[in-house]
């Protein structure tokens, strides 16, 4: 017999700070849990709606939090909607969230599905879903009764991708060589890194070569400043976003891709790709991707430049 459907509740950020991976993880859930015939609806601060409206394809219901309020503030209004709104389970995708607001949630009933990224941390969560490589090494503090979803053999991936696994031709041509480029939802980090790589990208001498860079909609770049180098001999394409990340991996041969979200869909897409690591948490673990044979780690963000940059993108076509 059937379960008769659940309400969820999602709880997660995008913003230059946060970034954007978070709320794509979570919206990925919900399209898997929509498809299982579930109630959506998510809880955000509305930091950038442009963003929101691309990622929404499946037009979930949004309730938003006040921008520039304190995480208190917007812990008392979330845990107002829950007892308004009365769902079976709150999701919760963040680094804020911490074991006493965890605690509010369970007052009001419900229960709790946590997205981890190594958080190791004391949790109340009924579920926590840590879908990085690695986790399944890793030792989470909870109750009894929880239960610990670990490793990339829980991945959730957008409906997308999911449509897609198992369609890529594995044919390569070295003559002509398809890059695609996306550092996540864009920050000041990212636009200062997407131009070194297009000054990398300048000096390749390979005419028969193209490349595809999302800035990212978070970025701050203005329109004009989106033009790709004019003395390139790549065929450069530039964009804040793309509404068929799956489709562009699929005919893609190689990407550039910092930490985070965007790796796993790549793997599941069997895309070979290099990583660019914008924090120092990051480094540490596209340093153990490597290792792994995963990826090839780039390195940190601040030690990049463009001419080694250059060698390393053709050397890894090359090679492949």
């Amino acid at each position: 017999m059937k379960a008769p459907p659940k309400k969820f509740l999602i709880r997660a950020d995008a913003s230059q700070g946060v970034g954007a991976g978070h709320l794509v993880r979570t919206m990925a859930l919900a399209e898997q849990l929509k498809d299982w015939g579930h109630e959506i609806e998510f809880v955000t601060v509305q930091y950038n709606p442009e963003l929101i409206k691309r990622l929404n394809l499946y037009k979930f219901k949004f309730n938003f939090l006040e921008q520039g309020s304190c995480i208190k503030n917007e812990e008392n209004k979330f845990i107002k909607i829950a007892k308004d709104k009365k769902p079976d389970w709150v999701v919760l995708d963040g680094y804020n969230f911490n074991i006493k607001f965890e605690a509010k949630i369970k007052e009001v009933g419900c229960k709790i599905l946590k997205l981890s990224d190594f958080n190791t941390g004391a949790t109340l969560a009924d579920i926590l879903l840590d879908q990085n490589h690695g986790a399944e090494d890793k030792a989470y503090q909870l109750n009894s009764s929880s239960i610990a979803l670990k490793g990339l053999r829980n991945l959730v991936l957008r409906s997308s991708f999911r449509k897609l696994i198992g369609k890529k031709v594995l044919e390569f041509n070295k003559e002509r060589v398809r890059l695609i480029i996306s550092l996540g939802g864009g920050s000041n980090v990212t636009d200062a890194v997407n131009a070194i790589i297009m000054q990398a990208l300048g000096s390749i001498n390979r005419p028969n070569w193209t490349a595809i860079i999302m800035t990212g909609l978070l970025s701050s770049l203005e329109d004009d400043q989106l033009n790709p180098p004019t003395f390139s001999a790549i065929k450069v394409k530039v964009v804040r976003h793309c509404d068929s990340m799956a489709e562009e991996m699929l005919s893609s041969d190689v990407g550039i891709f910092s930490g985070g979200t965007t790796m796993w869909e790549a793997l599941s897409m069997k895309l070979p790709f290099l990583g660019i690591s914008l924090n120092l948490k990051q480094k540490k673990y596209l340093d153990f991707l490597e290792h792994e044979g995963l990826c090839v780690h780039l390195g940190l963000y601040s030690c990049l430049e463009a001419k080694t940059l250059k060698e390393k993108i053709e050397n890894f076509a090359l090679d492949l």
